[in-house]
């Protein structure tokens, strides 16, 4: 669970979008449903990716999604 967990937030902060599609990568062969998840199950990469938002955080990653995967992955 901690790898899965390393992981998202590799890819949330990822401002790359090589970078960000290798991490999202990994977190397919470790957990597909997992992937499923985040690439489109109740959320969009757009809500939670830095490299997918537009620029509209501009970097900034305390946003309520945020929190929420912190919630998540709690153990």
């Amino acid at each position: 669970m901690r790898r899965l967990k390393d992981l998202v937030w590799a890819a949330e902060l990822a401002n790359q979008a090589q970078k960000y599609e290798e991490y999202m990568q990994q977190i397919f062969t470790l957990n597909a449903e997992a992937y499923a998840w985040l690439t489109g199950g109740s959320v969009r990469p757009v809500q939670w990716a830095l490299c997918k938002d537009g620029g509209y955080r501009w970097g900034h990653t305390s946003t309520n999604m945020a929190e929420c995967f912190n919630n998540l992955m709690r153990d």
